[in-house]
């Protein structure tokens, strides 16, 4: 087929379903969606179905024409139909059999897709359709645009036409295809491919597209003051593509793009707004002449609700219940069997039905509950009802009142037949009743509804004219006892005893019952094997024995083989191979392609280096595995090509003279470059290894470090892999014979990126990812932007508590107050109009908070951790400096050991006491003996005096525990001081004296441990 036949048979074949044939949109743009027949179409309640291509233009995806299938310019075929019918995918496999993709031959796999356009103010849920592992439609439920939410939901199938046409023609290059019988693809478009990436990535003028963002930005916005929506349109497009030059370029960081993308997204939302205005104001015209409807999309009736909710007797039985529905994300299922569980408890368990053997299973497309041997029937139950008060069930007559009528009326009995019971010496009308249990059918059938609703997702949609929100469209609803179809619904769907096999491998329905191993076994005979942990330890198994077979082993990944248990319902593996000319690309970078993009599982040789083979999980069975084995082999290449490509062209550019380009990427607007971070980096990195007298060799390390760290940022590999900054820095800079000590230094600044992760093996590494994080927390407080909620778009508090963990790991003597300010002082000249004191104010109150979190959590399994909040707080709060983490560590461990004596709560509650006494007093002067009157208070003073020496040495040799050991003997003395004497003494010098002397007792413990923030003690 043709290239040009391809896009006829999709335009014929829309057509024929009731879309209209409309046209590209004459200014660039990134992809379809942007088309205002999608863009603005999908606003306002008028119906529409249309079809069109697309020329976009996407500058960072140029390869200068070296890459077999991407492209900065390329094609799509467009699809929107507003309300989405209910068969909008089948539909759209309709349209890839007419083209000739079957699927007994293919792999065709619905992958979630969590779309979004951040420039459009636009999102929706849906998946990237792929056929042998090449990801060849985007398929999308549109939930908002332009920030506004829409309803009716309009449907979205995007093809790429390229690489579906691929598949057709079977040619493994984009530049091989036949356009027609004249002309290949290559013939018509390569040169503008070499050329155009060309521009993007050398040519195009970064100042000039500057300069036109904001002169569109700004004629955008006077458009839409002049109502003039489709005029404005035009401006937004082109911001949006001087946008996208400035991120090819590298002209724009990582934090500062996102302030860009709001500024396009605040010009999509005027322009949506605009646009819903202009087609109010005309009355929304296609509501009146359009033969498309916008009713529910579901047709069924409601026969099935109008069942008898009759009871089945008072036996027990199996329940039965399934929801089908179209493929769920993968990331749900980490969550999804804990929170059926509770919902299970909150809904059910309260049925008073005797549930216990449950059982969750769960596929990509259902969620499946078994209820072995429940009650059919709730237990009748004797009821005493309390009515009202006998004062007001009788009038001044002694005759009944309408309450009393009332209530005798209610519960079907004569008045006269009510008891009277006094409760607190008030009367009260009572009355026995018998309540007869409901039947499971009835409680089911009520409360199924709410039982789905209240399922949490990290994401709902609705779909249609359909106002039920769930994670993805539900499409069948299975709920029986014993063999009888429970009359419920749920997103206008009614129950039946119908399921679903595979959609390919056996789409029909299948009449099942409740009995749970023939559910088993018939979902299996229909290609479902619907228990998932049976499903995820066959994939395990067959990754094993597939590696074995082949004297290899596979790359251990739990993470995917969770993910990919929840991408299939019938697991089939496929043993695939790469050439081993790509074995030179940094495995990181390989095994990461084929874990990120592909859901391919790795293999490794004996010795643990890269094999150049490789499995599949297919959700398949196919007529010929050598016809999908090629399809996931050939996208793959094209992934390593690229790959191939970043390497090729980074090479160019030395690790040292990408450092000057760093002044052209952004950290954030007011806080300059990342070559502006790199020197203050550099210069709070320099004062760190003075204060630990680290030597020459290790300063000039540490400061080469801190050059190169973040110079592989503008990579074509980091930007194409943002999860390999630092392990690309790494493998560059090994190519470019640097010292291991660098090269190692530059991928492990960023360790631990959690508190989970490993850490830098070299204290080089900890210095500068010190500095590099203490640099930002102050600079992000400093420009207001601190945390607040669940915002921390910075990650602040993971930069705050991973240099909390770098510390501790490398046992470094710091003062963190001491940190914030240098870095403080660093950013003076940039924002002068900064308090430094309340900035550093600030921040010690944020690191306060996290290090109590911090020592809580026994997640970092380098440090000790794992303290009781109240043993972290007296430490905290002790009169000694907290801001030496180091120090506080041992404190606080001391203190956890020194809490395991035996006489730890009478020694605690004693200085807890001690504490107390003076806590709200003015005390100061010295103690004078001469003023003791009582020998409690001679042999308190002669226990501190011994004390005192003994203790200063141990404190001063930061030996916690023996200083704890060490006041331990002033317990006594302290209780036989509190029992014998009265501290508040008439005589005011007495009793300041004796203050005094408590005073002395606490401060010396608090130069440890405040014993006042301890509990149960």
């Amino acid at each position: 087929m043709f290239f040009q036949d391809l896009i006829l048979l999709l335009q014929n074949f829309w057509s024929d379903r009731g879309c209209l044939i409309t046209q590209p949109y004459d200014v660039e743009k990134g992809a379809g969606t942007f088309n205002p027949d999608t863009f603005l179409r999908s606003l306002g309640p008028e119906p529409f179905n249309a079809a069109y291509v697309e020329p976009c233009r996407r500058p960072a995806d140029g390869r200068y024409g070296e890459n077999p299938i991407r492209m900065q310019h390329y094609f799509q075929f467009q699809v929107v139909m507003k309300p989405n019918p209910v068969n909008l995918m089948e539909l759209y496999l309709n349209s890839l059999r007419e083209m000739g993709i079957n699927s007994a031959d293919h792999d065709i796999r619905f992958v979630h897709d969590d779309w979004e356009s951040p420039t459009l103010g636009a999102w929706g849920l849906g998946w990237e359709v792929w056929v042998d592992g090449m990801e060849v439609t985007q398929f999308t439920y549109f939930q908002q645009v332009g920030g506004i939410e829409l309803q009716p939901v309009m449907g979205e199938i995007t093809y790429g036409l390229e690489r579906l046409c691929m598949f057709l023609q079977n040619v493994d290059n984009v530049y091989d295809l036949e356009y027609n019988k004249q002309f290949s693809y290559g013939d018509l478009f390569h040169l503008g491919e070499v050329q155009c990436s060309r521009h993007n990535f050398e040519l195009a003028d970064v100042a000039l597209h500057l300069d036109l963002f904001q002169k569109y930005e700004i004629e955008c916005n006077r458009l839409c003051e002049a109502k003039s929506a489709l005029s404005a349109v035009d401006y937004c497009l082109k911001a949006s593509h001087a946008f996208n030059l400035l991120d090819a370029r590298g002209a724009v960081s990582v934090n500062e793009r996102q302030g860009y993308i709001l500024r396009v997204r605040t010009l999509a939302r005027k322009i949506a707004e605009t646009w819903l205005k202009n087609r109010e104001d005309l009355d929304f015209p296609l509501m009146k002449n359009s033969t498309i409807s916008t009713a529910s999309t579901h047709t069924h009736t409601s026969s099935a609700m109008e069942l008898e909710l009759s009871s089945i007797g008072d036996e027990r039985g199996d329940v039965l219940i399934e929801l089908g529905v179209e493929e769920m994300p993968a990331r749900v299922f980490n969550q999804l069997p804990n929170d059926l569980s509770g919902l299970i408890n909150k809904y059910f368990a309260p049925m008073d039905l005797d549930i216990s053997d449950v059982k969750i299973n769960l596929t990509p497309c259902r969620i499946s509950i078994a209820l072995s041997s429940i009650l059919l029937k709730q237990p009748d139950q004797e009821l005493s009802v309390k009515g009202p008060p006998l004062k007001i069930a009788k009038d001044e007559n002694n005759n009944w009142t309408k309450a009393a009528q009332g209530f005798a009326a209610k519960n079907n009995i004569d008045v006269e037949a009510l008891d009277i019971n006094e409760i607190n010496g008030v009367e009260y009308l009572y009355v026995e009743v018998k309540q007869f249990g409901k039947s499971a059918i009835k409680l089911f059938s009520e409360t199924l509804p709410d039982f789905f609703n209240a399922i949490s997702w990290y994401k709902k949609m609705k779909w249609g004219s359909e106002d039920t929100l769930f994670v993805r469209p539900v499409r069948w609803l299975v709920a029986m006892v014993n063999d009888q179809v429970i009359p419920a619904a749920f997103a206008n769907l009614f129950s039946s005893d119908k399921s679903y096999g595979h959609r390919f491998l056996s789409p029909g329905d299948i009449q099942i019952t409740t009995n749970y191993k023939s559910y088993i076994q018939k979902l299996k005979d229909a290609f479902v094997i619907v228990d998932h942990r049976e499903r995820k330890e066959l994939i395990r198994s067959q990754l094993i024995d597939l590696a074995k077979k082949e004297n290899l082993m596979w790359h251990e990944d739990d993470e995917l083989l969770s993910e990919v248990t929840y991408l299939v319902e019938y697991p089939v593996p496929v043993l695939c191979h790469f050439d081993e000319n790509y074995l030179k690309i940094p495995d990181v970078v390989l095994i990461s392609e084929m874990k990120e993009h592909q859901k391919y599982f790795a293999l490794h040789n004996s010795d643990g280096s890269l094999h150049n083979t490789f499995i599949v999980i297919s959700n398949m069975k196919v007529n010929n595995d050598d016809i999908i084995r090629a399809g996931y082999e050939k996208v793959l290449k094209s992934r390593f090509a690229d790959a191939e490509f970043f390497l090729h062209e980074d090479m160019k550019t030395t690790m040292q003279q990408r450092v000057a380009k760093l002044s052209e990427i952004i950290f954030q607007q007011k806080l300059g470059s990342v070559l502006d971070k790199i020197e203050r980096v550099k210069t709070l990195s320099a004062y760190l290894t003075r204060s630990l007298s680290l030597n020459e060799l290790q300063h000039d390390s540490i400061q080469k470090i801190a050059t190169l760290c973040k110079a592989d940022l503008n990579t074509f590999m980091v930007g194409e892999f943002p999860k390999l900054q630092g392990e690309v820095g790494r493998y560059y800079t090994k190519l470019q014979s640097l010292p291991e000590i660098i090269s190692n230094g530059i991928a492990e600044h960023y360790l631990p990126k959690s508190l989970g992760d490993e850490f830098p093996i070299n204290i080089e590494s900890a210095i500068v990812g010190i500095a590099d994080r203490i640099d930002t927390i102050v600079g992000i407080f400093s420009i207001g932007k601190a945390p607040t909620g669940s915002a921390d778009p910075f990650a602040v508090r993971r930069a705050c508590l991973t240099s909390i963990a770098l510390i501790l790991d490398q046992k470094l003597k710091l003062d963190i107050g001491d940190l914030v300010t240098r870095s403080i002082n660093s950013y003076s000249e940039r924002l002068p109009e900064v308090n430094g004191d309340e900035i550093k104010t600030e921040i010690l109150q944020f690191y306060r908070i996290r290090i109590i979190g911090f020592f809580q959590d026994s997640s970092c399994s380098k440090i000790r951790t794992g303290f009781s909040a109240d043993c972290i707080k007296s430490i905290l709060n002790a009169s000694s400096d907290w801001k030496d983490l180091v120090d506080l560590h041992e404190r606080l461990q001391a203190m956890e050991e020194f809490r395991g004596r035996n006489d730890f709560t009478d020694v605690a509650v004693t200085f807890k006491r001690a504490n107390n006494i003076i806590k709200n007093e003015d005390i100061s002067g010295e103690i004078d003996p001469g003023l003791f009157n009582m020998d409690s208070e001679k042999q308190l003073w002669d226990s501190i005096q011994r004390t005192q020496n003994t203790l200063e040495k141990f404190l001063e040799d930061k030996n916690y525990l023996a200083a704890l050991q060490k006041i331990v003997p002033l317990h006594a003395p302290v209780n036989d001081f509190f029992d014998k004497v009265l501290v508040n003494d008439p005589d005011e010098a007495v009793r300041k004296n004796r203050q005094r002397l408590v005073k002395n007792v606490v401060d010396k413990v608090l130069q440890i441990a405040n014993f006042s923030e301890l509990q149960e003690v």
